[in-house]
């Protein structure tokens, strides 16, 4: 029962008792009963008096903590002319006016800081007191190929390798460098801040890929140059001695051993000028091309070689794609990357090649790379091979740099399928609808 009814019944119950004695005592005295309920009137007006000097003020602050309650900061009471009321009353609109311009400012910080995550390239990630992500931008949505709705309010663990691992072991003001797909490289940042008496965590991921990869080709480009002016300088000098020690004796076992040194002095310098092209790779000229008519070609160029194996090699195209693209540098990537796949194979498999206006995917079922070994798939030099010179993807990777695709190359943990994907869909020139399939 409200304070306000119990009140009232009381002051009812008190009266009408009073009320009840005057006339069973007083109903002889007639001037004694009259004094009696005026006095009985006056005391009614006092007690209203009283009402509206305390309930009321209950009832103004039973009002100021409902508004509080429901975080409603724009209600203020007015002055009701008692000294001590009207000093509560001041303090209250005052705590409520520093409260609504708290929430006001915290509002606006929040727009803010969601405005500076929209925008900001790098990826960011916020953490609640339990470690989920509580929000989490494009640029971080994109960098860990996962969606809002797979991890928000999920923990970090959620969004797969290489990132899941790596960020939840990463540590408060630590910082690493994560690589992805032998190709991308991130570095990670995990700081902390306070947040209503608790304490949280942020992370931050900015792509280096471009920073290190061209640190890298600078270093390797300085070594290339080093080691292929010394070879070709010394290579010559040595085949011109062993000709001229060849012109002076004709027998026959002298003159074999000086064209074996000869002929392996040659494919030295082949050797050397391999890795040369990789550093000269001129810039692509670029035109338009029917990529699907590309692709066909380099089909028949390889359909025999998968024949003998027993590899089918399926063409599916959905729409027509023309790119700007340098043609014969594109088709060096494509007949790379096909060789590796059917090397991978070696025989009796599929490969799937999937042209789309966004990109290019080619899907091998071979023997799959290693998360080791997919770490180093595009450093110099490096090679899974047995007799490889580690330069056919590092011709891959700048032709594509240079043409700005995105590619990636991986193996599918779902499956155990490799997949090479390219991504050229700022390329697209005007796609036509022209729906088939070409298996070998």
């Amino acid at each position: 029962m409200k304070l306000r009814i119990k009140y009232f019944l009381y002051i009812l119950l008190l009266h009408a008792f009073l009320l009840a004695l005057n006339i069973v005592f007083l109903r002889d005295e007639p001037w004694l009963f009259i004094a009696s309920e005026v006095l009985m009137v006056v005391s009614l007006y006092f007690a209203w008096r009283i009402y509206k000097a305390f309930i009321v003020p209950v009832q103004l602050m039973a009002a100021g903590a409902e508004s509080l309650k429901e975080k409603d900061f724009s209600i203020q009471f007015n002055p009701v002319g008692q000294e001590e009321l009207d000093m509560l009353i001041q303090v209250y609109n005052k705590m409520i006016e520093q409260l609504r311009q708290e929430r006001a400012l915290q509002e606006e910080r929040s727009s803010l800081l969601q405005k500076v995550m929209a925008a900001s390239p790098a990826g960011i990630i916020l953490l609640d007191p339990n470690e989920k992500v509580a929000a989490i931008n494009t640029a971080a949505l994109r960098i860990l190929e996962a969606g809002e709705d797979q991890l928000k309010g999920e923990t970090l663990a959620n969004s797969g390798p290489p990132f899941g691992d790596e960020l939840t072991a990463l540590g408060v003001e630590k910082t690493k460098i994560i690589q992805h797909r032998g190709t991308r490289f991130y570095r990670c940042m995990k700081s902390g801040f306070i947040d209503k008496g608790f304490e949280r965590h942020f992370l931050i991921i900015e792509e280096l890929t471009e920073e290190i990869l061209k640190a890298e080709k600078q270093a390797y480009d300085k070594v290339i140059r080093m080691m292929s002016h010394e070879v070709n300088n010394s290579i010559g000098a040595i085949n011109s001695i062993l000709q001229s020690f060849a012109s002076e004796n004709k027998e026959e076992d002298f003159q074999v051993a000086v064209e074996v040194a000869i002929n392996r002095n040659e494919r030295l310098v082949r050797f050397m000028s391999n890795f040369a092209e990789v550093v000269k790779v001129p810039s692509p000229s670029l035109e338009v091309t029917d990529v699907h008519v590309l692709l066909r070609g380099i089909v028949r160029l390889l359909g025999v070689d998968c024949q003998r194996r027993n590899i089918e090699l399926d063409l599916m195209v959905e729409e027509k794609v023309r790119v700007r693209m340098d043609v014969v540098q594109m088709e060096q990537v494509l007949v790379n990357v096909l060789k590796n796949a059917v090397e991978s194979i070696e025989k009796d498999g599929q490969i799937k090649i999937m042209l789309t206006p966004e990109g290019l995917s080619i899907t091998d079922n071979g023997k799959g790379i290693s998360p080791e070994a997919e770490k180093k798939l595009f450093s110099p030099f490096y090679s899974s091979k047995p007799y490889g010179q580690g330069i056919g993807l590092m011709l891959v990777r700048e032709i594509l740099r240079n043409h700005h695709f995105p590619f990636s190359l991986h193996t599918q943990p779902n499956n155990g399928l490799t997949e090479f994907s390219i991504d050229w869909e700022k390329g697209v020139v005007t796609p036509k609808t022209c729906k088939s399939s070409f298996p070998l």
